[in-house]
């Protein structure tokens, strides 16, 4: 509602007892960061009777930070729920996934999505749209209201991204080079960019029945879900894994996806 005193401490991040951490800031999945969210967990609740601990990204944990949260997650104090999101399970560390049920949430149509949107444009957390505007962000954001609201933040970005995957598929081979070069420089901005190439390929797949074109955009999905492991965590070089995966892109290859299964 925006209004009660829970929405408005929930806007200013001051809900004592509701403690969000996006594992996607490098600072807040740091494991000291870890450490310090686990202090708090042995304090008393300040108003309610339970504390939920909300892990965003989780996929992105540092391994330190994981083994850190082993036994909280094992075996909680009372009141405490871990709620530990991600977009793909087999990223987690085993030890941590062994430790979490896993809940599966299916996409939402577009009358739902249309409706949270709505809802968001009434409490004024986004602006009002057209509903040509709204008719095209919902067919963008691939089910998800995380997807839309990311697509308003960064519309310039997603049209560049979309375009530029478009020239590559096209065969356009000098921007293979080119954006490979210039994406896998930009280590601060490709978390966002790995996010609307995933979002661009699970477009192409819904939209095309013609086998080639499914194995070129399903190989490039693969890499795009992967990829925030292998360059974040792994520290593997951004641009030659950009490059092999827009080669197979622009040329219907398949060479990603073997190095994939070697890393």
């Amino acid at each position: 509602c925006q209004n009660c005193k829970n929405c408005q401490r929930d806007e200013l991040q001051n809900a004592a007892d509701y403690l969000l951490i996006d594992c996607a800031d490098k600072e807040q999945a740091k494991v000291q960061s870890i450490k310090e969210l686990l202090y708090r967990m042995n304090l008393h609740t300040f108003e309610a009777e339970n504390r939920t601990i909300v892990i965003d990204n989780a996929e992105l944990l540092s391994v330190p930070a994981a083994n850190a949260l082993l036994k909280s997650l094992e075996e909680p104090r009372d009141g405490n729920y871990f709620v530990l999101v991600c977009s793909n399970q087999s990223a987690l560390p085993s030890t941590v996934l062994s430790r979490s049920q896993v809940w599966h949430f299916d996409q939402l149509t577009d009358p739902e999505l249309e409706a949270v949107l709505r809802k968001l444009q009434r409490i004024g957390i986004i602006e009002k749209l057209q509903r040509k505007e709204l008719n095209a962000l919902i067919e963008r954001s691939d089910g998800s209201a995380q997807n839309a609201l990311s697509l308003l933040e960064n519309d310039e970005l997603w049209q560049t991204t979309r375009e530029a995957l478009e020239r590559i598929a096209s065969g356009d081979f000098s921007a293979v080079s080119t954006t490979s070069k210039n994406w896998g420089s930009d280590r601060e901005g490709l978390t966002k960019i790995l996010h609307i190439m995933r979002i661009v390929s699970r477009r192409k797949l819904s939209h095309s029945e013609e086998h080639e074109t499914l194995q070129r955009w399903s190989q490039l999905l693969e890499f795009s879900i992967l990829a925030d492991h292998l360059i974040f965590q792994r520290n593997l070089n951004a641009t030659y894994l950009l490059q092999s995966a827009f080669l197979d892109l622009a040329e219907g290859g398949q060479s990603t996806q073997q190095l994939l299964q070697e890393l």
